[in-house]
């Protein structure tokens, strides 16, 4: 679920927002679409089972991607708990889905020695259509950025520090348990979005907090900030036309319509979880 915003104070500004214009339209891109075959595939051990069918999702199309790249998937990551889940959305900016269809799910018994016991796993095999993302990035502009917390209860304020070695604006979004986008910032509670170079800049300022919660129903998720930094101000949800319940993979079919040299991104991945009966 994403995080709510409670306000200390509010102050609100009116933006004129001047739309960053890309220069590769997307039509285009599709021209350069690879169709592939790929799995993924999660243990129930420290994972429910829920959780372990949208792990293997993730990382079904994290392989994909990588596929259409040209890099060569040497061995399928058996994935255990949430500790893969930033490698597996990085790669999500290496390369956009267009389409995805599931080609199979499978259950299975797994074992790693006859001294333990067996153990539950799903594997999902997807056929895709993904396109590659065009061009480099600059190699000397880059994010620096934590986290005050990698696991967080429920009710708890998150702060994001982030330091950028350019000048640059800054976009922060909410990749939520099911795989929505939701931006957070820039907005009416702090809108100056831009960074100076090798500065920290904080999210939130002190006027509102950044309150975590899980989905509701869920007793944990898996979740991660989304740090975009850009050369000229980006206006996504002017580009994608709403801030809430973005499909990740909108989101960067848009930003791969940007030059990758215009902009750099940092990937801030976390766990949240209900609050116990004596935490209350």
């Amino acid at each position: 679920m994403s995080p709510w915003i409670k306000c200390k104070s509010i102050a609100v500004l009116l933006i004129v927002p001047v739309i960053y214009q890309a220069v590769v339209a997307a039509e285009h891109q599709e021209s350069f679409a690879k169709e592939v075959v790929a799995s993924g595939e999660a243990v129930v051990e420290q994972l429910t089972p829920e959780e372990a069918r949208h792990m293997a999702l993730r990382n079904a199309r994290a392989n994909g991607i990588e596929k259409a790249l040209g890099v060569e998937v040497r061995s399928q990551t058996l994935v255990r708990d949430f500790s893969l889940l930033g490698d597996f959305i990085e790669t999500f900016s290496k390369g956009y889905i267009l389409e995805e269809q599931v080609l199979n799910w499978e259950q299975k018994s797994y074992q790693e020695s006859l001294t333990r016991p067996p153990l539950t796993s799903y594997r999902v095999t997807l056929r895709m259509r993904i396109v590659p993302s065009q061009g480099k990035r600059d190699p000397y502009f880059k994010l620096r950025a934590t986290l005050n917390k990698n696991v967080f209860v429920e009710g708890e304020e998150a702060t994001i520090k982030v330091t950028p070695t350019k000048k640059c604006y800054l976009t922060i979004l909410n990749l939520t348990s099911n795989d929505k986008v939701n931006i957070l910032f820039p907005s009416l509670n702090q809108s100056n979005n831009l960074a100076r170079a090798n500065t920290d800049f904080v999210f939130p300022n002190g006027s509102f907090g950044l309150h975590m919660a899980p989905y509701p129903g869920h007793r944990r998720d898996a979740e991660a900030f989304i740090l975009i930094a850009s050369k000229q101000p980006i206006y996504l949800s002017t580009l994608l036309g709403k801030e809430n319940d973005l499909p990740v993979h909108t989101l960067y079919k848009t930003l791969l319509n940007i030059p990758l040299t215009e902009w750099t991104e940092y990937i801030l991945p976390y766990e949240v979880r209900k609050k116990t009966v004596n935490e209350y």
